[in-house]
């Protein structure tokens, strides 16, 4: 990055900094957002929920192009949809894994690159077998979803978190409407333009490869972007050292971040230490909602996770 460059990305991130406290949007004395992040958060989550979404107009189509009965398209389509989902539940701990071992930033970019050449391949489907086979992997490459909240759990903290979640409702919004509206638009473009098509055009052959392609291109663009501009938030840490800040008693339980210090290695246990198993009743308690909202609205990602998460981490349960 050039100094010109990194001029006006710090009037960029400043006159951020400036609207949100000018519109009131955190209360007094809360940490100013890390917006470098969140732009980046913003970014990962648009890519890959613009993806996603995108194969759900022409989705019926695509299926009876791949050969399988109109009466038969419903259960299909079913299918498809779930698939990616079967394969984030079975990647989802291998990314959450990478995230902590190799960085944030690497997980981000490794998982939008593969989202990109996995929806591009999903173009190119010529069974209905391959198209469930490409689903699914493009489930299991689907490492956005844990990648993002781990950075923002890296970067906010109880003051500005709102902020973070926020920017994540946005990027689903915005990736959801904007990615249904481009594949609607994009499918079948001999259908809609013949003037433009031969005979021997690919999109003859692959009629639903252009908006596939498009949503390559978006992921693999927001992966160079986050392989070259993020900067990573990850803090890896000496054996001999912890993270630790303002304590709120004296049993060294800590609620603010990133501050290292080190510390005798016989002593981490300290810093370590839980509370009294009462306070695993609340961890629990929040176990119940968390299903029922996952259940009861068939959403396995519910938001009410992160409320859970946050509370295990501050008791040093995970």
């Amino acid at each position: 990055m050039t100094p010109k460059e990194d001029q006006e990305d710090g009037l960029i991130l400043r006159g951020l900094q400036w609207l949100t406290f000018k519109l009131n949007i955190l209360e007094p004395g809360a940490t100013a957002p890390d917006w470098r992040c969140l732009i980046f958060i913003f970014t990962s989550s648009f890519a890959f929920n613009f993806s996603n979404l995108l194969v759900h107009p022409f989705l019926p189509a695509m299926i009876i192009h791949l050969g399988i009965p109109e009466n038969e398209k419903g259960a299909y389509a079913g299918f498809m949809t779930c698939c990616i989902y079967m394969g984030l539940f079975f990647g989802s701990m291998f990314w959450g894994w990478l995230a902590d071992t190799k960085g944030r930033k690497f997980a981000l970019a490794l998982s939008l690159g593969l989202l990109g050449l996995s929806n591009i391949t999903f173009g190119f489907s010529t069974n209905i077998q391959m198209a469930l086979a490409i689903r699914f992997i493009l489930g299991l490459f689907n490492g956005i979803s844990t990648s993002c909240r781990s950075v923002l759990y890296d970067v906010s903290d109880n003051t500005n978190q709102a902020i973070g979640m926020l920017m994540l409702s946005l990027a689903w919004g915005l990736g959801s409407f904007s990615g249904s509206l481009t594949g609607g638009f994009l499918a079948s473009p001999c259908s809609r333009w013949p003037d433009i098509c031969d005979r021997d055009n690919i999109f003859q052959r692959f009629p639903f490869l252009l908006p596939c392609v498009m949503s390559g291109v978006v992921n693999i663009t927001a992966a160079i972007l986050i392989f070259f501009k993020f900067k990573e938030t990850l803090i890896k840490l000496l054996p001999d050292q912890v993270i630790i800040t303002e304590s709120d008693d004296d049993d060294c339980e800590t609620n603010t971040k990133n501050i290292s210090v080190s510390i005798p290695s016989n002593q981490c246990h300290v810093v370590y230490q839980k509370r009294p198993s009462a306070d695993n009743h609340v961890q629990y308690t929040l176990v119940q909602p968390m299903l029922s909202r996952s259940a009861t609205s068939l959403n396995p990602d519910a938001d009410i996770l992160c409320v859970w998460v946050k509370v295990l981490l501050k008791d040093g349960n995970v």
